[in-house]
């Protein structure tokens, strides 16, 4: 628990430690949820930061009821003819431990259109969220598939609320089949 601590108190080191170590992913699955206490329903931008490019996306997401929700994103590569788009929906599992509120598990579709990759991944997340100083907090355990080969991400994300109706989303996502990590960072508009 110390551990923690420090690493919320110092979430801007880690941030930057997180920038400077980024790299390319092409098999990156973006899992933009956003719990039903912060937003039922909400568009976004998010930006994932590499060292030699940045990938944006818009997104979606609606909560259908109070536990299972859709999210959906598209973004347009640089080269302006290959696009990227993906969506998840999730089931929410709530339990009322002191931190430890709710368990998520997702599936997920991610394709590059226009490509001559042959890039479809499947996902399965298990989202796990706590909060620590009013700073909403989520471990993502990703498993993608994408035709016979098989990885693995795991993402640390936060949420801040910054006004009524604006959500600040930055985070981490590393891949083993990469060896590499994504910095994200997203603003949430609350409809």
């Amino acid at each position: 628990m110390i551990v923690i601590e420090a690493l919320f108190k110092n979430i801007f080191i880690v941030l930057l430690f997180s920038n400077l170590c980024a790299s390319s992913n092409d098999y990156f699955v973006l899992n933009n949820y956003t719990p039903y206490d912060e937003s039922k329903n909400s568009i976004g931008f998010h930006l994932v930061q590499d060292n030699n490019n940045s990938k944006y996306f818009f997104n979606y997401q609606s909560w259908f009821t109070d536990n299972f929700y859709f999210d959906g994103y598209i973004s347009q590569l640089n080269d302006g003819t290959n696009i990227i788009y993906g969506s998840n929906i999730g089931y929410k599992i709530s339990y009322d431990f002191e931190n430890f509120k709710e368990i998520v598990y997702s599936l997920g579709y991610f394709s590059k259109r226009f490509s001559s990759e042959n890039v479809k991944i499947s996902s399965l997340s298990i989202i796990q969220s706590f909060r620590f100083n009013k700073i909403s907090s989520f471990i993502h355990i990703n498993y993608l598939f994408n035709n016979d080969t098989q990885y693995r991400s795991l993402k640390l994300n936060f949420l801040k609320s910054l006004k009524r109706d604006v959500i600040i989303n930055f985070g981490l996502d590393y891949n083993d089949f990469t060896k590499k990590n994504n910095h994200i960072i997203g603003i949430i508009y609350k409809l």
